[in-house]
């Protein structure tokens, strides 16, 4: 089984002078895994493919996987009911402005229904601030001062 794997390591462009330099190339090669479902696909081809996925240790349902033809995933779309890029500047705006600057999203929320106002959800109001790369804690920390070591 050695030989028909030096074989093919030959074939795909590899120098094999002897079992350390094919073990070597079995599990350190760079693209290890694609290298090793193609030997794979090969040496199926003489035995059987359960036989070659179990001598070259390469799981048979990535085998059968890479097989399959790459799905292109088409792009999301958007939902009906997304905030429109004007109701989102006024989230964002009222999220940043004098009276909420220090609220978290879920406070402003609460605050804001309770006032009978309703923007969007508060979830949706931390997507609007991760938009702006503003997602951090929003009210001021209390830090302590540095103090020089004291080494006795």
């Amino acid at each position: 089984m050695l030989i028909i794997w030096a074989r093919l390591l030959r074939q795909m462009g590899f120098e094999v002078t002897n079992i350390d330099h094919l073990i070597l190339y079995i599990t350190l090669s760079a693209g290890r895994t694609a290298r090793m479902i193609e030997a794979a696909e090969e040496l199926g081809k003489s035995a059987s493919v359960s036989r070659a996925c179990q001598i070259l240790g390469v799981p048979r349902n990535r085998l059968y996987r890479a097989r399959q033809p790459q799905r292109r995933l088409a792009p999301r779309p958007t939902p009906e009911r997304a905030l429109s890029l004007e109701e989102k500047a006024e989230v964002h705006q009222t999220l940043n402005c004098e009276r909420f600057w220090n609220c978290s999203p879920r406070e402003v929320y609460a605050t804001l229904l309770d006032e009978s106002i309703y923007l969007c959800h508060w979830r949706t109001m931390y997507r609007v601030l991760e938009e702006h790369d503003e997602v951090q804690e929003r009210r001021n920390q209390l830090r302590h001062p540095t103090t020089p070591s004291r080494n006795c």
